[in-house]
């Protein structure tokens, strides 16, 4: 069952900051660092991996029924090309939700490597994965194989978000700037319906974040042995001002 109120605490990095030097990393170099000057990142930083992980985690249906929660630690290799190797649990919960956060970092996008003096290296990571059980991870959903998601996946839900979203003119000469969750459901034939705010910002930012869900093209549906199903999902829509 997919479960849409899973929370993914703050990035935290193994690998710490460090004031710039000159490089002196070997062309073919292979180390692992702990420690970099720029750190490896998630496409679209901390909230691009939220939202990857909402749309993509599930919570494990044996440890829903049994009632489950705690946070996953997974350490992890960022390679020089991005992506991650050497996948382990360094601090787990239960094995349904150790395999289902390896599973879901594994099958991510590549990430930004580190460098160390401009140059890509190898990094290690740990990042800790909340598994929360809320009302909405109680809804009655049957477990899907396949989750839903918006055409194009992650990158061209993010590309409609930031086409479409009008910042509201209250909230602009406020100045506010937050987070808004929208939970929803996939229906089976991917449009989208029972639209709510699971997670409120203003009541201007919380309208906008519905209508941009409400106008959005149908999502492919979630499915379960080859057929679709109904899921509940949540996404955050990120109301951020610039300096303009």
């Amino acid at each position: 069952m997919k479960i849409r109120l899973i929370i993914i605490t703050f990035l935290i990095p193994v690998a710490y900051l460090k004031a710039q030097t000159i490089s002196t990393v070997p062309a073919q170099d292979t180390t692992v660092y702990t420690r970099v000057d720029k750190n490896a990142a998630f496409p679209g930083g901390p909230a691009g991996l939220a939202q990857y992980l909402h749309v993509n985690l599930i919570y494990p249906e044996s440890a829903r029924k049994a009632n489950l929660q705690g946070r996953v630690f997974v350490s992890f290799t960022v390679e020089k090309e991005g992506n991650l190797s050497n996948l382990t649990i360094a601090k787990g919960v239960s094995p349904e939700m150790d395999t289902e956060a390896l599973r879901v970092l594994s099958s991510g996008p590549t990430w930004s490597p580190g460098q160390r003096g401009g140059v890509a290296v190898r990094s290690r990571y740990t990042l800790p994965l909340n598994f929360l059980l809320t009302d909405t991870a109680k809804t009655p959903f049957a477990p899907a194989e396949i989750p839903a998601q918006y055409p194009g996946g992650l990158p061209e839900l993010n590309r409609y978000l930031n086409i479409s979203l009008i910042y509201p003119a209250r909230a602009r000469e406020d100045n506010i700037s937050g987070k808004v969750y929208v939970s929803f459901i996939v229906e089976k034939d991917g449009s989208l319906t029972d639209f709510k705010i699971s997670k409120p910002l203003t009541p201007e930012t919380d309208a906008e974040a519905i209508r941009l869900m409400k106008n959005s093209k149908k999502w492919i549906p979630a499915t379960a042995k080859g057929s679709p199903i109904k899921q509940q999902c949540t996404i955050l829509v990120n109301f951020q001002l610039d300096d303009r």
